[in-house]
């Protein structure tokens, strides 16, 4: 089966493998022609494969990642424009929403962030190795990191974090004030 975003099922023989075709939609719009699928891809095994060891996800069959994790993730786009924008993705994990958004859209800023310091070493780790270029990941609580980073992003991402009225006072404080969403 293949998604919309591109990623389907493995190949058959080859365990924990993520298909990649040539091209990416999104809400039935292709994305642009330099966006590199096969990086999206990489990173969705990469998650997988660093399961074996750490504690990312419940959700670990290839399919599940793409659906479930990437395409989930990459749906904001249709949304917000991103360009040129300050995103924190507060409560990271295994990077979901931010490091797919990334990948896809290459124009901002985005802090990774998470109070976990293997998980954030290991997204240091994917992102040198897929060369991705403008991430900060940053190994703090979302309430520490508040103090010292006040009204400092445009956008705040966050996924299966807490409720949304806690989420709210996670994230509240780390946007500027009268920031745009669009």
């Amino acid at each position: 089966m293949k998604y919309w975003l591109g990623c389907g099922a493995g190949f058959p023989g080859v365990p924990l493998a993520i298909a990649c075709p040539s091209d990416l939609y999104i809400g039935g719009q292709q994305l642009q022609k330099n966006i590199q699928p096969n990086t999206l891809c990489a990173f969705g095994q990469a998650v997988i494969e660093q399961n074996r060891v750490m504690n990312l996800t419940a959700i670990t069959e290839p399919d599940a990642v793409a659906q479930l994790h990437l395409l989930d993730s990459a749906a904001l786009l249709q949304f917000v424009d991103l360009k040129g924008k300050t995103v924190v993705d507060v409560g990271t994990g295994a990077g979901f929403p931010g490091m797919p958004l990334r990948i896809l859209e290459d124009d901002f800023d985005l802090t990774l962030l998470d109070s976990l310091g293997k998980r954030v070493n290991w997204l240091q780790e994917v992102c040198d190795e897929l060369q991705l270029k403008r991430v900060a990941c940053v190994h703090a609580r979302a309430e520490e990191f508040a103090m010292q980073h006040r009204e400092q992003f445009d956008i705040a991402t966050s996924r299966a974090v807490a409720q949304l009225s806690i989420l709210s006072e996670l994230c509240l404080p780390l946007i500027k004030v009268g920031a745009p969403c669009r």
